[in-house]
């Protein structure tokens, strides 16, 4: 664990050491406005003690603002993605029925034009539409 402050109290009496006791964790909800969890929500422990006394007996524990959770990051980079995904699938699958919905549409009002069967009948568009071609090459 290195040191990672040396700090000069307000008094001016006491020389701080700071060492790092825990890894960088989110902030609890009910901290997460103070100072030390601003600007990513995240903290990590530090233990600090008197070095003019050199014992670590009396250290004080602190917290410390750190950066960004890579762990943390991912997972809303990842829920971030599968929405998007799941948003463009939705979207996909809405246009591809629309689509054909309006292309029945079309078929059949063409289709009462020339006097063919309509797209639901049990010809189906496929077996009307050869009729159409063949009717059309005549």
């Amino acid at each position: 664990m290195a040191i990672i402050a040396t700090i000069k109290a307000i008094d001016g009496d006491n020389d701080w050491s700071c060492t790092v006791r825990d890894s960088c964790r989110p902030c609890p909800e009910d901290n997460i406005n103070d100072p030390v969890c601003q600007p990513f929500g995240n903290r990590q422990l530090l233990l600090c003690y008197d070095t003019r006394t050199s014992s670590k007996i009396d250290s004080i524990p602190a917290w410390h603002s750190c950066g960004r959770l890579p762990t943390q990051e991912r997972n809303t980079f990842l829920k971030f993605v599968s929405l998007n995904f799941a948003l463009t699938v939705t979207a996909t699958m809405i246009v591809l029925i629309r689509n054909r919905q309006i292309a029945n549409a079309q078929y059949d009002k063409l289709a009462k034009t020339i006097g063919l069967p309509d797209a639901k009948s049990p010809d189906g568009p496929l077996a009307a539409a050869g009729r159409l071609l063949k009717f059309l090459r005549t």
